[in-house]
């Protein structure tokens, strides 16, 4: 076999093997003088079919012509040419990126073959388009979310975005604060005191519900709680979000309950309220998260596109939890109604404890050691809404008002058809007098007077125990702590 025999056939055995389609026309007839097997896939025909034809005898009318016109682009300009179709394949309409790039013989400065791959790239468009679509989406959210939000930069502190919520809430106007330090702000005048909340957010990731007062140039005063963001990714510019929701008329509602119940006891009253403050605690971890989402969409051009995707699915996740968490925490309206129905779930002990505990270490931002000594993967049935309430309140009590670095013990074990669980933390001990008052709604003892809190986590959970015909003890000593045990029955009878 002499060279160029050998040559051709080297070449067309690599062209064979390529997985995009290849096709060779010649430039004076532009007929088809090679394709490879990838390309006989692609129009569903055979070589021998496909040699000898032009492209207006082998596609379809719109995309022949697109392609003639290409073609004779590429033999005007001598240069090769990439443009993206819509072709049909099979059933479906795929989009193709087209290279055509002209051949010239050895010896002469006229094309005489037009070369042309195409590349799919369906998954890709449709990538951009749903990420653009989602751009679109969370930018509507910053514009309408009902929290103030500012972007501030790392390096100077300027502010470099905020939304409408905190411009009407601080009675500003966009041009008086952007690009300007935020210790400009009332707010943040501070400025020693808020550095540390950004050296903290820098090194934890996030500062969760400091509460300040405010006073506006209008003479009012409201209160608000900030939560503050540190974000980074790769080597782009970092810098802080500030979101900021006005609590001065959740305050207040919480004056008018206790006026309520004073005056009245109507405890339809008190539950609508229960009801809301709690949607409103949930609610504003939900709106940060959803935030988040929309900065990285804006401010993450330097991610790749699996990065942003790896990181949007992540949120939209957690969104979908804690979405469920208020959907869930509606069901207790109808605790004392006749309509509520128990919905027993099958629920492995040892894991869900485990991520119950997870949870509330990064939202507390613990420093308190876990001490979990649970039965391993015993299976109970019973209702996951109340359970999870339950679990929440108590563990999530527990890290609130444990003091630094002290343990906090949560045990399990089954007893007489029971499950057993205590929940043991070591802070400021109960006062003995206190005990029997704590379950009722809006009660706070003297020893959580310096911990932020609105006295209506442990009403939920003895409602909830109370559905699931549970017990629920506390003992309380400067020896051994404050330890919460629950009683709950290992198959819930509906």
């Amino acid at each position: 076999m002499d060279t160029v025999k050998l040559q051709k056939e080297i070449f067309r055995e690599i062209f064979d093997t390529l997985p995009e389609p290849i096709s060779i026309k010649e430039a004076g007839s532009c007929k088809f003088v090679y394709v490879n097997e990838a390309f006989e896939e692609f129009v569903g025909k055979p070589k021998d079919s496909i040699i000898g034809k032009s492209c207006d005898e082998l596609f379809e009318g719109s995309l022949a012509k697109s392609l003639i016109e290409l073609d004779e682009k590429l033999l005007a300009s001598g240069k090769s040419i990439r443009t993206t179709l819509s072709m049909k394949v099979g059933e479906q309409n795929e989009i193709f990126e087209i290279k055509k790039l002209p051949h010239f013989p050895p010896s002469g400065d006229e094309i005489d073959y037009i070369i042309d791959i195409y590349n799919k790239t369906t998954n890709e468009h449709r990538a951009d388009e749903i990420l653009r679509d989602t751009e679109v989406f969370f930018q509507n959210v910053f514009e309408h979310l009902p929290l103030g939000v500012l972007v501030v930069r790392e390096n100077d502190f300027a502010i470099i975005n905020v939304n409408p919520f905190f411009l009407n809430l601080f009675n500003l106007e966009l041009d008086q604060i952007l690009y300007k330090p935020i210790f400009e702000l009332e707010l943040c005048k501070d400025k020693e005191k808020i550095k540390s909340y950004f050296a903290i957010a820098k090194e934890y990731g996030i500062v969760h519900q400091v509460e300040e007062k405010c006073n506006l140039k209008s003479g009012k005063s409201i209160d608000v709680v900030l939560h503050i963001v540190y974000v980074k990714y790769l080597d782009q510019e970092p810098w802080f979000l500030l979101i900021v929701g006005d609590v001065s008329l959740i305050n207040q509602a919480n004056r008018e309950i206790i006026s309520l119940i004073q005056k009245e006891q109507e405890l339809q009253v008190l539950k609508n309220r229960f009801i809301s403050l709690i949607s409103h605690e949930l609610r504003t971890p939900l709106s940060g998260i959803m935030l988040s989402v929309d900065l990285l969409q804006r401010f993450g051009d330097k991610l790749s596109r699996d990065e942003k995707e790896k990181h949007f699915e992540r949120i939209r996740e957690s969104i979908q939890i804690m979405t469920k968490m208020i959907e869930n925490s509606m069901h207790l309206e109808k605790l004392a109604s006749e309509d509520f129905v128990i919905q027993p779930t099958k629920i492995c002990l040892q894991s869900y404890l485990k991520d119950i505990v997870k949870r509330n270490e990064t939202f507390y931002n613990s420093k308190n050691p876990i001490i979990l000594q649970v039965l391993d993967e015993v299976e109970i049935e019973t209702d996951e809404v109340l359970f999870g309430l339950i679990l929440n309140n108590l563990i999530g009590n527990a890290f609130k008002y444990s003091q630094f670095d002290t343990p906090i013990y949560i045990k399990s074990k089954l007893v007489d058809g029971y499950l057993k669980i205590q929940i043991q933390n070591f802070g400021e001990p109960i006062p003995l007098d206190e005990i029997p008052k704590l379950f009722n709604l809006f009660y706070r003892g003297r020893n959580a007077s310096s911990t932020k809190g609105y006295g209506i986590g442990l009403a939920i959970v003895k409602k909830a125990v109370d559905a699931l015909k549970g017990i629920i003890e506390v003992e309380s000593s400067l020896e051994n702590g404050t330890i919460f045990t629950i009683l709950l029955p290992t198959r819930v009878q509906v």
